[in-house]
């Protein structure tokens, strides 16, 4: 066969394909297509307090609905440009049930030759009317930060804010009294942590969080050690009689945060004491009360000291 009869029949084929692409695509078909739901909360004069329209948890965001057309309009639809939107009027308390049809579809291109035919499913929803209202919860933290070694995390770790405001319907707030944080796990830390968390999207939609966000700090700081010197013993127990101890300070080795253990002050943050029970010991065990978390009292010398009246 001559290259001139295949290139006659190449021809032939690419115009037959052409004419039948376009035949198919000027054909008038039709297909179910998901269109999303929108329902407006109720209009009302500024100086009432706001209306929430709320559907019923199960119905979903979008209505099935048949749709025809021409298959080229058909593939050039765009679904996103089309809405069916549902207006509605009523007072706090009370339900309604508005039915759904095509001319509720709102599209943002007439150019699309499509036409809706009919709401397949659902026909029609019940919306629940409710005050908008806002209300102060909590942020619930879902952050564990484990240190390096040799580091620790001093004190608690930090939130910012620790408190969200929520805006939604009166009924879906009562039930909820905090919001989580992402889960996040941070291991072998030993630079200070500072991160914006986001909030868990687990709100009801009709909900609304601010901020979205938060600021989660923590102080990690080295290990070190320090020897306090004369540190104070205080006597307890001793109903208004004199006693003196010997000695009266001691030696206290404590461990924590490098920048928390260099500013301890001995005579307010280790709370050292011993107890009088007027019991004729008197040689008593050193005790603390500490004040301060941030580190530990790692020995007393001595731990034991004697205790006379004057």
């Amino acid at each position: 066969m001559s290259i001139r009869s295949w290139g006659a029949k190449l021809g032939a084929i690419a115009l037959g394909s052409v004419l039948w692409v376009h035949a198919i695509t000027e054909q008038s078909f039709d297909k179910e297509v998901l269109v999303r739901l929108v329902v407006e909360d109720p209009e009302i004069p500024p100086e009432s307090k706001p209306i929430v329209a709320l559907l019923s948890p199960t119905v979903k965001s979008h209505v099935k609905v048949r749709v025809t057309g021409t298959g080229k309009n058909l593939l050039q639809m765009d679904i996103d440009d089309f809405v069916l939107r549902v207006k509605t009027q009523g007072h706090v308390g009370v339900t309604r049930t508005y039915l759904l049809s095509v001319g509720q579809i709102e599209f943002a291109s007439v150019e699309k030759q499509v036409q809706f035919e009919e709401v397949i499913y659902p026909k029609e929803v019940s919306v629940y009317f409710d005050r908008l209202v806002e209300k102060d919860v909590p942020i619930e933290l879902a952050v564990t930060v484990s240190s390096a070694i040799a580091h620790v995390v001093v004190g608690s770790p930090k939130v910012v804010p620790a408190i969200v405001r929520l805006m939604g319907p009166r009924s879906l707030l009562d039930t909820i009294n905090k919001v989580y944080s992402d889960t996040i796990s941070l291991k072998d830390v030993s630079d200070d942590v500072n991160i914006m968390l986001d909030l868990q999207s687990n709100v009801p939609k009709s909900v609304t969080v601010k901020p979205t966000n938060v600021n989660y700090t923590a102080d990690v700081q080295i290990i070190a050690e320090n020897i306090l010197s004369n540190v104070p013993v205080n006597i307890r127990g001793r109903s208004g009689t004199r006693f003196k101890l010997i000695p009266e300070q001691v030696v206290v080795k404590i461990r924590g945060g490098v920048d928390e253990v260099s500013r301890i002050d001995p005579s307010s943050d280790l709370g050292l004491y011993v107890d009088y029970l007027n019991d004729g010991e008197n040689v008593l065990e050193v005790k603390n009360d500490q004040i301060n978390s941030n580190f530990e009292i790692l020995s007393i010398q001595p731990n034991q000291i004697e205790i006379i009246r004057e």
